[in-house]
């Protein structure tokens, strides 16, 4: 094998490497929230969507630090390893079943709660090692095994509460996808006048969902810091 030969076949790898890495780029800023055109929920199609609208829930959760009466919440707090360095512990959500509401129409959020992350009003704290971090938290650490006392003080803990409220403006970042549901009214029907056919009886219904392991992301277009 000759150098030009070398020079070719090395031009060609190099060319796909690049490739890969641009195409892989491409996707994560594309799933960043704010990166896709948010549309009218009535313009919903399949594939990856934002929609902005009123957040709107079946029922109220209580934020498990501070006790808010929410609607969707999420929790991180993190253990200092190092001077400057921190290792997430702990990571969970939770949520009412959600749907956002615009002028056009109404769409479901279905997903699970460890398949949603929350962008909103926050409230955050440290602990250690002379002050221990507050019962609340320490539920928390206990209920993923992480023993917050050290050799002899506490360890270093920081933790960030964020939660969404119902009627909160937000945007939501997921995949729709269309499927076919029959409406109550046509349950009704059946069951008061026998069984009808064909396709009369059904609708579409789009919901947003999580995708090969990327959450659905809700972001409070609220006034954002400190939580209310």
């Amino acid at each position: 094998m000759n150098w030009g030969t070398l020079f070719v076949v090395a031009a060609f790898f190099a060319l796909s490497v690049a490739l890969f890495v641009t195409a892989t780029l491409w996707a994560v800023i594309r799933r960043a929230p704010g990166t896709v055109e948010a549309c009218r929920v009535s313009d919903v199609r399949d594939g990856l969507v934002e929609v902005e609208g009123e957040l709107d829930a079946c029922g109220e959760l209580r934020a498990p630090i501070s006790g808010r009466s929410v609607a969707a919440w999420e929790v991180v707090v993190e253990q200092e390893e190092g001077l400057f360095s921190w290792r997430p512990v702990v990571l969970v959500s939770s949520s009412e079943s959600l749907a956002v509401v615009d002028a056009s129409g109404r769409i479901e959020l279905a997903v699970a709660p460890e398949q949603l992350r929350v962008s909103g009003p926050s409230l955050s704290g440290r602990a250690g090692p002379f002050l221990a971090p507050p019962p609340a938290v320490l539920r928390l650490l206990r209920r993923r095994g992480c023993d917050p006392r050290g050799v002899i003080f506490c360890r270093g803990f920081r933790w960030r509460e964020r939660v969404l409220r119902p009627g909160d403006h937000v945007r939501v970042c997921g995949v729709a996808q269309w499927t076919t549901v029959t409406p109550s009214s046509a349950v009704e029907a059946r069951s008061e006048h026998g069984a009808t056919g064909g396709y009369r009886g059904l609708e579409m219904n789009a919901v947003l969902r999580a995708h090969e392991g990327q959450p659905v992301q809700i972001k409070s277009l609220e006034c954002t810091g400190t939580a209310r």
